[in-house]
């Protein structure tokens, strides 16, 4: 009877705890994802903030472990501070990585930063691309250049899309959302 008691128990405990954790960290984890999933954030710092979240959204198992062994201070402690550490620790790391990218960007010398010298060089590539295809389509009688929708459209394209497959995707996401520049 007693062992059924102490189960019951522990299992209240770790609803309690999980609970308690999933209040403290829900309120920053969509805003967090949110970022996180962001185009720039993806280009120019890297997706390590998605495996942290992943990490944290895992911590907040941890107290179903309790239902399995005694729950100790030790593991109160640790269950509470590895996923705020393990936030805390990415922030401090994007925090640092996304200035170095923003005082990049702004420096005098443009091709210092190695990301933005591979995304000119895309870019480049895509308007030769484009240039070309506008080229064959004005060659070709009654189809009128413009008809075509974008750089995507032209058949070099999927060659180039090989080589710069995450600049491509970084500067179709800038096209879409700055249409004007």
């Amino acid at each position: 009877m007693k062992s059924e008691e102490a189960q019951s128990l522990r299992r209240l405990f770790a609803v309690g705890h999980g609970v308690a954790l999933t209040v403290l960290l829900l309120p920053v984890l969509p805003t967090a994802l949110g970022i996180a999933r962001g185009p720039d954030v993806l280009f120019w710092v890297g997706k390590s903030m998605l495996m942290v979240i992943t990490a944290t959204l895992l911590a907040l198992a941890l107290p179903l472990l309790s239902t399995c062994f005694r729950p100790t201070g030790k593991f109160l402690s640790s269950s509470v501070m590895i996923p705020f550490g393990l936030m805390a620790a990415i922030c401090i790391l994007h925090r640092v990585r996304g200035r170095w990218a923003s005082e990049s960007l702004m420096s005098a010398n443009c091709f210092d930063h190695p990301d933005m010298r591979d995304l000119q060089a895309a870019y480049d590539a895509a308007d030769e691309v484009c240039a070309a295809c506008i080229g064959d389509l004005a060659k070709q009688e009654g189809i009128p250049p413009m008809l075509m929708d974008g750089v995507s459209d032209c058949p070099r394209y999927h060659t180039e899309a090989k080589r710069w497959r995450r600049e491509f995707r970084y500067l179709s996401s800038l096209e879409q959302r700055f249409p004007c520049s």
